[in-house]
């Protein structure tokens, strides 16, 4: 196994680092899965992402060719599919879909933190506001 011959740390695990890095920069996602290629390819094609957005995420991020051209930038070929966290919830249930895949063969890279819920004090602050 390669290593960066400093820390130790795997190559293919700082090339995944950097390709979540540039996908969260990007996209702002909720989730991003990778369902590998069987059989895993060389040095190639590193797989399928799914890219689940906010809902309420701005236009650009619903364009998967702001993935590609993101991944393409770091050189990586990989399919995309970009969803919003409605559509993926609701394809969940649906047999063979995208989503149902990720979730059962694919592995999740990436989980943003929902952000917390106002306290007391500041949803009154807000409020007072209004």
């Amino acid at each position: 196994m390669a290593t960066d011959g400093h820390s130790g740390v795997p190559m293919a695990s700082q090339r995944m680092a950097a390709i979540l890095f540039a996908l969260v920069d990007a996209l702002r996602p909720c989730r991003i899965y990778l369902l590998a290629p069987f059989p895993p390819c060389a040095d190639s094609a590193v797989g399928h992402f799914l890219i689940v957005i906010d809902d309420e995420a701005p236009t650009p991020c619903w364009d998967a060719n702001l993935a590609l051209s993101t991944l393409g930038r770091l050189g990586v070929a990989a399919a995309v599919s970009v969803q919003c966290m409605g559509d993926f919830r609701s394809t969940l249930q649906v047999e063979g879909t995208i989503a149902q895949r990720m979730v059962e063969e694919g592995e999740l890279l990436f989980a943003a933190r929902s952000p917390p819920a106002p306290s007391r004090q500041q949803f009154q602050n807000v409020v007072r506001r209004s």
